[in-house]
């Protein structure tokens, strides 16, 4: 096992190291800031990433899924990028963030590969100073499927472990326990074509050790994917909420 920083690893950590081979490690980020931005529409994809996302309102939990049957896995051509996932984010920015993701260009960097023309495993952390951690390997992924993805600390100890399908694919080391959980539509370019189309049905949360309860409000967020014109916002993409567990995010007018 590697150490980072002067951490040592309890030893839930180095038996799961063991059982997950090449799998298994540890990324130790310090505190900062994740970003989620928004803007005008632009062609660049470095400009920034266009979010549409739902908060389980009033969360603070240590773990979040969507499972029986997951989140739908599309396959499509991408001009920049398009992301689908859930996530945990914390107060003071640090985020955990799980699901799948189309960059062919790898306009991502940050650590993570290139996607090819086909959509890539995402599990990805984030605390600051553009300090990053993302995997990359994971499962494979088929367009059409439609998969169960995790991030949790199970026991509060700032070890948030990630699952495909039930099996971890591995972990990171993050300073925080708990923070406010979503799920994300994204894209890196509102002009040319890309879509930020996802679709989440079985979204539960973490309520303690082994014990997960469903979504019960969801909440989109106020500014989403689109334009302003004076103070009024005009969507391209909005949060369909089909009930507390199931959230997609599609064009105004498909919900």
């Amino acid at each position: 096992m590697p150490r980072f920083r002067g951490v040592s690893y309890p030893s839930r950590v180095i038996d799961r190291a063991h059982r997950l081979g090449s799998l298994a490690f540890a990324v130790l980020l310090t505190s900062g800031l994740v970003v989620f931005a928004s803007g005008p529409a632009v062609a660049d994809c470095n400009t920034g990433a266009f979010n549409t996302e739902d908060f389980e309102h009033g969360s603070n939990v240590a773990g979040v899924r969507v499972v029986n049957p997951g989140m739908d896995i599309f396959d499509t051509t991408v001009v920049c990028v398009r992301i689908s996932s859930i996530g945990i984010l914390n107060s003071t920015g640090n985020f955990a963030e799980t699901g799948w993701y189309e960059d062919p260009g790898n306009v991502i960097a940050d650590g993570c590969p290139a996607s090819g023309s086909h959509p890539h495993y995402l599990q990805y952390a984030v605390v600051g100073n553009n300090t990053h951690g993302c995997l990359q390997g994971g499962p494979t992924l088929t367009g059409g499927d439609t998969d169960g993805f995790r991030v949790s600390d199970d026991v509060h100890d700032g070890y948030f472990f990630y699952y495909f399908n039930g099996n971890e694919t591995g972990y990171y080391f993050l300073p925080f326990l708990d923070g406010q959980i979503l799920t994300n539509g994204e894209r890196h370019n509102q002009t040319d074509g890309d879509t930020a189309h996802a679709n989440f049905t079985g979204l539960q949360h973490s309520c303690s050790i082994g014990c997960w309860t469903d979504w019960t409000n969801p909440l989109s967020k106020s500014e989403q994917d689109g334009y302003f014109v004076g103070n009024t916002f005009y969507p391209y993409f909005i949060d369909c909420e089909y009930g507390p567990t199931h959230v997609s995010v599609r064009v105004p007018g498909n919900c």
